[in-house]
């Protein structure tokens, strides 16, 4: 020390303040450089815990809305009735697995505390569990056991979901709280480094001031980067949080949400005997512009539909899209009267909305279902599938409409027995219980040549082997998706006749194709191939097709119309003049027939309107070189109308009854 004293008594003034400045500035570099690095190690440290948090948190909820998604899509694939829909979803419902496998991936490489791994596993089990059942209930569908597929997916699968999303919830909740410890860890860091810094900082008095504000204004930068960090990572939580409760497309509520408000309310009934009502609500010219315009003008109208919606009800209400173009209403504390006056308002104002697309402008309208809930014991699916009943319901009433479930109701009782149709519909096609019959059609001119064309019709024999006419279950094999199946035998059976009566009965046999059938491009490989293994000239066989499914899906119907017209077939447009758009497309469709309405021809004697819709498509018909066929006729007076008026062809029972085609 004397040394030390000794050496420094030998400097001069300016030398001791130069080795006192250089100790000091060593200070300073110490001071620095441990501040410096204390700061970066605790951003580093702070921005990997946002960082693992925010994986993390985001791979748990892809896979919660995932999971939920799939049931969705399971829940479509149960209901849904078009191949092509079918195929598609079936295809989102494998691809939403993979995205899971890919989220589940990223959670594993995030790492995972023990307890977040025994909630995982726990998980993990209850995922192979509904995945068994996600095969179940798609076997069923495969099957075409749709009410037992749909009725596994409500006991079993909903509630197996339910727990499921409830361990996510647990490990969201789990990795909140480990992202706060976290986050105290790191302030308690930070305040460590403080006190090691304002411990140098005193070593060095002459310049603590400057140092003491560079060392703040570092660290006030570190905390606004922190707080900007951590208000990044809340947003993002509050993004997913949203994102879980809302429809992506619309901002409304989603089905999840919906669900759950159903189900308070539907308790909150059961126990104080208060009333709510469920609007269900579809849209009745989506499709028309999604086909017309593409999936982005539709998404668009979904989005100015949901704006429409709000604007009826209380901000309490539930305003909901519940799947393509299908919303749903929960009215809360809400008399029945009322609810129907919002539904009737709500329904003018969708009904007055005109959606332009481009150079395009659609009308839209929507039909919509009420269900009331009440203190009667339904559950949330029985109430669901009543709403939906009552939409249903409108629209075969002729859309743009309100109707009301009752459980007494006549029509409600027929879609029920529709319902009922599905297990015997397949019973009946496994058994081999459908025959056809056959109806000439005589020329107008000369009815005694015979039958130049004969309409093919199906008939099915009950358990006790009485006729069941078809009006009494062609309406449910279309609602069940059994329709295509019954087309391609009826075509299949027609071309085995007539390949084994050649020149019997008539010349051409004119086989009935529904809406479903023509718009499947395999349904049109299959008469195809069907006619060309049957070894006939394909001018022995024609088909009809309805007017309305011909301008419903008219690209499908020209393809369809060309290429069998091509191979010799004739094609006949069934039901002209019913669809109100007749002229207007008619020249676009290369048929060789028209069959008129029957309605118009039945009552064409005693009703001058229908008198003049006959003629005058009698007459254009002739303009355009097409053949003209009447269907319904039942009086000589009719008879000599259709000869005046240039009609080709009359069909009816004036001149003949159906009969068995025989074997």
């Amino acid at each position: 020390m004397k040394r030390i004293f000794s050496l420094m008594d030998r400097l001069s003034t300016q030398q001791v303040i130069a080795v006192g400045f250089l100790l000091v500035l060593v200070l300073m570099g110490l001071l620095i450089g441990g501040a410096l690095s204390r700061m970066i190690a605790i951003k580093d440290r702070m921005q990997g815990i946002v960082e693992q948090g925010n994986v993390k948190l985001e791979s748990v909820y892809q896979m919660r809305n995932l999971a939920r998604e799939r049931y969705n899509s399971l829940m479509q694939m149960t209901v849904a009735t078009d191949p092509f829909e079918l195929d598609e979803e079936f295809l989102r419902f494998n691809q939403l697995a993979a995205d899971f496998i890919v989220a589940r991936d990223a959670l594993f490489q995030a790492g995972m505390s023990e307890g977040e791994q025994t909630v995982w596993q726990a998980a993990r089990q209850l995922v192979r569990e509904d995945e068994a059942l996600h095969n179940q209930v798609l076997t069923l569908g495969q099957q075409g056991h749709r009410a037992e597929a749909l009725q596994l997916l409500m006991r079993q699968v909903r509630p197996m979901e339910a727990r499921i999303l409830a361990q996510f919830n647990s490990l969201i909740e789990m990795q909140r709280a480990a992202s706060r410890q976290a986050m105290i860890e790191a302030e308690g860091e930070y305040r460590r480094a403080l006190v090691f810094m304002a411990g140098l900082a005193l070593l060095a008095v002459p310049f603590s001031f400057f140092i003491a504000r560079a060392v703040i204004r570092r660290s006030r930068h570190n905390e606004a980067e922190l707080a900007e960090q951590k208000e990044r990572a809340l947003a993002v939580a509050d993004q997913l949080s949203w994102a879980a409760s809302h429809d992506g497309l619309t901002g409304l509520s989603s089905r999840l949400v919906f669900e759950r408000q159903l189900a308070e309310l539907i308790q909150d009934a059961r126990l104080r005997g208060s009333h709510h009502v469920l609007l269900y609500v579809d849209l009745d010219q989506f499709k028309v512009v999604n086909d017309t315009c593409g999936h982005v003008a539709g998404d668009e109208l979904l989005k100015q539909v949901a704006l429409l919606m709000p604007r009826h009800v209380r901000s309490g209400d539930t305003v909901a899209r519940l799947g393509g173009d299908e919303f749903g209403l929960l009215l809360a504390s809400c008399p029945l009267t009322k609810a129907i006056e919002i539904a009737e308002a709500l329904r003018a104002d969708l009904n007055d909305f005109r959606f332009a697309w481009q150079d395009k402008l659609f009308h839209i309208g929507a039909s919509v279902g009420l269900a009331e809930i009440s203190q009667d014991g339904r559950d949330l699916a029985e109430i669901l599938s009543a709403a939906d009943t009552a939409c249903y319901l409108a629209k075969e009433k002729g859309r743009n409409r309100v109707w009301v479930y009752q459980a007494d109701d006549v029509e409600t009782l027929q879609r029920q027995g529709e319902m009922q149709w599905l297990p015997r519909l397949s019973h009946a096609i496994e058994h081999g219980r459908f025959e056809l019959h056959f109806q000439n059609i005589l020329s107008v001119a000369d009815r005694q040549a015979g039958a130049a064309l004969c309409e093919v019709l199906v008939r099915m024999r009950d358990e006790a082997g009485a006729i069941v006419p078809p009006m009494a279950f062609i309406p449910a094999a279309e609602r069940y998706g059994l329709i295509q199946t019954l087309d391609r035998w009826v075509v299949q059976e027609a071309l085995r006749w007539l390949a084994s009566h050649a020149g019997e009965v008539c010349t051409t046999l004119m086989v009935n194709v529904s809406a479903p059938s023509m718009a499947d491009e395999s349904f049109l490989d299959f008469v195809v191939g069907r006619i060309d293994a049957a070894g006939i000239a394909p001018e022995r066989i024609g088909f009809e097709i309805t007017e309305t499914a011909a301008v419903s899906n008219l690209a499908r119907a020209t393809r369809f119309i060309q290429v069998l017209r091509g191979m010799g077939c004739q094609v006949a447009l069934d039901d002209f003049g019913s669809g109100m758009a007749s002229f207007a497309y008619l020249k676009n469709l290369p048929v060789s027939l028209i069959k008129i309405d029957g309605s118009f021809v039945a009552d064409m004697i005693d009703d001058p309107l229908d008198f003049v819709i006959v003629e005058s498509t009698c007459r254009i018909a002739k303009q355009m070189g097409l053949r003209v066929v009447a269907e319904h006729v039942t009086c000589e007076q009719a008879m000599a109308s259709l000869l005046d008026m240039g009609a080709d062809y009359a069909q009816g029972y004036l001149l003949h009854h159906p009969e068995p085609l025989a074997a």
